[in-house]
This record gives structure tokens, C-alpha cells and sequence, in this order.
């Protein structure tokens, strides 16, 4: 009958702790009877310590439990419960035997009879090791992020859910010319230039719906009135219901970027308005562009034109010819530009008489950027002056046959030619150099005046 009673009223005490805890896997009650200082067990307590089959032990067993270097800190716990008859709450680190180490939120609860004495202590304890690992790691990572913010070589802003300042680290300070003092609560309206406004406020109509996130390049104005462009990416972070909760954006200044890029692209309306053929090769040695008159011009392609040599249009000799000038201006004292005489192997068809006109890009310190150039076809005009070479030189043959002064001027009366007999003539040394002198230049006063009058 002893024996009945006792595991009925174990029973009783095990259904009372049970209305105190929650069973969900991590938490747990216990009751200590002070007289024989004997620990009633859980059964999510007997979970949480690795002892399902064990009901209850002795207090000096459960002390063991735990880490060395807290049980002492929980008897005293106890003891202070059972003097102020206080409700007490700590955390503590539980030990259960199985390698790995858990942390418990305690709360322990004095339980007094009608006698006004404090008989039991009751608990309940909560495995919080999980939660403290998850927070562990958000802190860890909130430090991660915020290093990265502060240390980032981007300007970086965090945003409010209306969209004012609320945070920047140094280098948006730096780029923008405000401290983050200054700026803090102020509208994104203060920094943005006003023909820029409608374009960004777009953007932030977008964050501000939620709807993910936005690459802006914008106008802004300085502290000082300095206007500059900025490239923006902003990014929307929202809580669990989709509700803005903040917008982070990283910012740099790209003024000089953006201006090289209006440069290039008027010089590269200008190319195209060209009718030679224009092209670009890198510090490397490849084609880096070519416009429609060179694609035209050796009939490859532009993709397969792109990244090759000049030796895909160019015998060794050509490109060989183009590294000595290539060296020229790069000399200290070298010219800006230089046009020498090449000859192309387009993909299909004869061999391309060709001016190549060429220069470098502009480069700073000795870092060479490569070169630019312009190819125009010349094989027609010197087709032309070969034609003109031989009627010349036959003209020529006839007018030194003749026994008679005889001479080709052209229509600025500057002499081309003259035989051997109006030399003689008139005592002009053989050689003297005739080209592109007048009358006046060769004759005496008298003969040049006669010379004019027929003229």
C-alpha cells in the first residue's frame, strides 16, 4: 500500500510539472523535494539530458550534469530560492554525457506549503543552444556585414523604409562631401540633380513597391555645388510579410568614365562618317575595331577580323614596316602621326595598294595603349601616276630628239621638263633642278618677259 501511494504521488508531482512546461523537443521540468534532495524528472527533461527510462536521481547526480564550472553558481541558485522564496531565472551549460555541450534557460520556482515552508523547488528548463547558435551567427554575420559596409571601396548608403539617409560610410562621405550627421534623415531628393529627379524617383518608387532592386546612373550634387555623375545599385530588404524594412545601395563616382564614354562615342560617329578605313589595335597586337569600310575593304568578316593580327591582312614585310613606324612615334622625339605605303591581301581578289595613316592612343606614363589608323586604298591613283610616268617619259624621248628648245610647263606656268637643247640654249647647268619654277626663276629679265608675253 506504501508502495502504491508513493508511485501515485510521483505521479501527481509528474502531471504538475507537466502543466508547467511545453513539450516541444526542447524544454523540460523538474522538482526538487528539499527534505530529500531528490530530482523528478519530465519526461522532456529526460529528453533534453539523454535518460529517458530514468524518472528521477539524486540533486549531487543532476549537479553533474552540468559543466563543472556552473555548479556551484546552481546551488547557490537553489539556496537563494529556498531563502527568498523568490522565483530566479539563469542560463546554464549541460553536459549530458553524449560529447556535446547545451545550454539551458532556467527558471526555478519555490513551491510553499501551508506550513508557510518551502518544501519544493519546482523548474523548467529550456534548450536554447539552437537559438543561441542562430543568434551567434546573425551577430557574427551582422559584424561580417557591417566591416564589409564600412570598409567597402564603394560608397554605401542604407536607406529608411521612406527613403532618407540613415546610414554611409566613409567613402559615400568622401564622394558626396557630406558626414553622415548631415545627411541623416534627409530625403534622397537633396543629393540628386533636378533634370535627374524623375529618372530616380522611379527607382525609388520601385524599392519602395518592394519589387527587388535597381541600377541607376544619375546626376548628383556635392556640399560644395559640384556636379557629378554616380553610378547606383540599390537593393530592397523586407521582412517576412514583404513590407519594406530597409534599402542598401552601393555608389561610386564614374564622372570621368561617363565623360570618356560621350567622347568615344562622338569619336566613333565621326569614324563611321569617314570613308577610309579605320581601325584600332591594342597594346597586345590585335584588332580591337574596325569599322564597314575595312571589313569592307579585305572581305573578312568584322568577328573573325576582331582579336586576330595584322598579319591577317599583312605580308611579314608590311608588318614588319608598321613595327619600325610603330617605334617612331613612340620615341621621345617621334611625330604625332605617320603614313607610309602598305599592301593588303584582302581575303579574295589581288593585292591592295594602301596609305596607312597611323598614330598611338593617348596613353599616360610609359604604358603603351596601342594604335589607331586609317587605311585608303591608293591602288587606282598609283595605277594613275604610273600611266603618267611612261606618257612623260615618252613626251620626254620625242622632245630630246628634237633639234629645237623645247619644254612642258603646267598650268601654273612652272616648268615639268625641258630638253637637253634649251638648256644649252640658255646656260642652264644640267643640274639645276627645274621643278616648279617659272620663267623668272631660270632666264634673265628680258628672256622671262618674253616668255610671259607668249604666255
Amino acid at each position: 500500500a506504501v508502495r502504491t501511494r508513493r508511485e501515485a504521488e510521483r505521479a501527481d508531482r509528474q502531471e504538475q510539472l507537466m502543466r508547467l512546461t511545453e513539450f516541444n523537443g526542447d524544454t523540460g521540468g523538474f522538482e526538487l523535494d528539499t527534505e530529500s534532495n531528490t530530482v523528478v524528472l519530465t519526461a522532456g527533461t529526460r529528453r533534453i539530458i539523454g535518460r529517458r527510462n530514468q524518472h528521477e536521481m539524486p540533486l549531487e547526480e543532476a549537479l553533474k550534469l552540468f559543466h563543472p564550472d556552473d555548479r556551484e553558481d546552481i546551488q547557490h541558485t537553489l539556496d537563494k530560492v529556498l531563502e527568498t522564496r523568490e522565483e530566479l531565472y539563469d542560463t546554464w551549460r549541460l553536459q549530458p554525457g553524449d560529447g556535446e555541450e547545451r545550454l539551458l534557460d532556467m527558471t526555478i520556482t519555490p513551491v510553499v506549503e501551508n506550513g508557510g515552508e518551502v518544501t519544493k523547488l519546482r523548474g523548467a528548463g529550456h534548450d536554447i543552444t539552437e537559438r543561441e547558435e542562430h543568434e551567434r551567427t546573425a551577430r557574427q554575420r551582422q559584424k561580417q556585414l557591417s566591416l564589409f559596409f564600412e570598409e567597402s571601396p564603394l560608397g554605401a548608403v542604407q536607406w529608411d523604409s521612406e527613403f532618407q539617409f540613415e546610414r554611409m560610410n566613409r567613402r559615400a562621405e568622401e564622394i558626396l562631401g557630406y558626414s553622415e550627421a548631415e545627411l541623416c534623415g534627409e530625403s534622397w531628393e537633396g543629393i540628386v540633380a533636378g533634370d535627374d529627379r524623375g529618372q530616380v524617383g522611379d527607382a525609388v518608387e520601385k524599392l519602395l513597391d518592394a519589387d527587388g532592386g535597381t541600377h541607376v546612373i544619375n546626376r548628383n550634387v556635392r556640399k560644395d555645388g559640384e556636379v557629378i555623375t554616380c553610378e547606383w545599385h540599390n537593393r530592397v530588404v523586407t521582412d517576412a510579410d514583404g513590407d519594406v524594412q530597409t534599402i542598401f545601395s552601393k555608389f561610386q563616382d564614374v564622372t570621368d568614365r561617363e565623360r570618356r564614354k560621350t567622347e568615344l562615342e562622338e569619336y566613333e560617329t565621326i569614324i563611321e562618317a569617314l570613308s577610309d578605313a579605320v581601325y584600332v589595335v591594342d597594346e597586345k597586337g590585335q584588332f580591337t575595331y574596325v569599322n564597314d569600310e575595312l571589313v569592307e575593304l579585305v572581305g573578312y568578316d568584322r568577328e573573325t577580323i576582331l582579336g586576330n593580327t595584322p598579319s591577317l591582312i599583312k605580308d611579314e614585310e608590311a608588318v614588319q614596316r608598321a613595327e619600325q613606324e610603330l617605334g617612331q612615334l613612340l620615341s621621345s622625339d617621334g611625330p604625332e602621326a605617320v603614313t607610309f605605303e602598305v599592301t593588303v591581301h584582302p581575303r579574295e581578289g589581288d593585292p591592295i595598294v594602301c596609305e596607312d595613316h597611323m598614330g598611338v592612343l593617348p596613353y599616360d606614363g610609359e604604358e603603351f595603349n596601342g594604335s589607331v589608323g586609317t587605311l585608303r586604298d591608293v591602288t587606282e591613283q598609283r595605277e594613275r601616276e604610273a600611266e603618267l610616268r611612261q606618257t612623260t617619259n615618252q613626251l620626254q624621248g620625242v622632245i630630246d630628239s628634237v633639234e629645237s628648245a623645247m619644254w612642258i610647263r603646267n598650268t601654273d606656268h612652272e616648268y615639268v621638263y625641258m630638253n637637253q637643247y634649251h638648256r644649252d640654249l640658255f646656260d642652264i647647268a644640267d643640274d639645276t633642278d627645274i621643278a616648279g619654277k617659272r620663267a623668272a626663276d631660270l632666264h634673265s629679265a628680258e628672256v622671262a618677259e618674253k616668255f610671259q608675253q607668249n604666255d
